[in-house]
């Protein structure tokens, strides 16, 4: 199958572990080829062409809120470890 998403050659898969190991990447390729390949009309192109895009914001969205929740993580063991230190200072000074 060729990367070039103006040819539109593309492969069907004959078994379906074939198709469970393709990529998100490969399967959107393969489902825009396939709906050019076989002229559907220019609506159903536009919502499988925006269906990818979903998927793609989602996973993007997704990296950045595991980036986020780390964060949050890391931010959270030093306020308790301010707060302990706060503590111990507190009780020393009194």
């Amino acid at each position: 199958m060729s990367d070039d998403e103006d040819d539109f050659s593309f492969l069907i898969p004959t078994r379906p572990s074939e198709l469970r190991q393709m990529s998100d990447d490969e399967l959107m390729r393969n489902y825009r080829k396939s709906a050019i390949a076989n002229r559907h009309p220019f609506s159903s192109m536009l919502e499988y062409e925006l269906q990818a895009r979903v998927i793609a914001a989602l996973k993007s969205f997704k990296a950045a809120a595991d980036r986020s929740a780390r964060t949050l993580n890391v931010l959270t063991f030093v306020l308790v470890v301010l707060t302990v230190v706060l503590v111990v200072y507190t009780i020393r000074a009194g």
